[in-house]
This record gives structure tokens, C-alpha cells and sequence, in this order.
């Protein structure tokens, strides 16, 4: 959630606007979403802590150029 380092990343790799909305609006459901030249992944990642036996998922998102 750093603002300022998004936006310079988004500059550097010149993501659509879409997409960073994407990428910043948690929680997404998990999908797959073609731009231009980007494809994002909206994706789940589970852990399990051995000591509590809690259970948490966090939103990870993949950005893959085209």
C-alpha cells in the first residue's frame, strides 16, 4: 500500500489505469484479466500457521508483461 512507490512502478512499466485498480482494491476475487500488454493474475495465497493452526489468505497479484 505504498502510493508513491505504485505509481513510480506503474510509470517505470507503464501499466493501464485498470489494472493498478486492480492491483490496489483488496480483497478481488481471483481472476485473470488481459490489457494491452499486461496480463494480470488476482490470486489467493493460503498459509497455515503450525502453532495455532490458524488459518489466513492474502490477496497476490501477478502482473506479467506481453
Amino acid at each position: 500500500g505504498d502510493e508513491p512507490t505504485i505509481r513510480s512502478i506503474s510509470d517505470i512499466f507503464d501499466f493501464h489505469p485498470l489494472l493498478l485498480a486492480d492491483v490496489v482494491n483488496c480483497p478481488q476475487r481471483p481472476k485473470a484479466e488481459a490489457y494491452e500488454n499486461q496480463l494480470l493474475l488476482v490470486v489467493r495465497m493460503v498459509t497455515c500457521s503450525d502453532e495455532s493452526d490458524e488459518i489466513t489468505m492474502e490477496q497476490v497479484s501477478i502482473i506479467l508483461g506481453m
